[in-house]
């Protein structure tokens, strides 16, 4: 058992097992790291590094977008349908 003040949220992840938890390319992960879209820190050596928490938070973000998009994108092939 961990006596530790450590959680979940606090673990450190690498870009390797950010990519996974997006479900996306380890590119994909440094080019969002790069524009502002995931948070990340490196180490000393120049590991970049990400949070779990801010790893989880855009893929709940990546979630919301992807269901709205979804939403509007059926609203609109049902006006197509009923505008024909």
């Amino acid at each position: 058992m961990e006596t530790g003040t450590s959680t979940r949220a606090e673990e450190i992840l690498t870009v390797g097992d950010a990519a996974r938890l997006l479900g996306l390319s380890t590119s994909r992960v440094r080019q969002l790291a790069e524009n502002g879209s995931l948070i990340t820190f490196r180490t000393t050596s120049g590991i970049r590094l990400f949070r779990r928490s801010a790893v989880e938070r855009l893929a709940r973000e990546r979630t919301s977008t992807a269901q709205t998009s979804g939403q509007h994108t059926n609203r609109c092939r049902q006006t197509e349908v009923f505008g024909a």
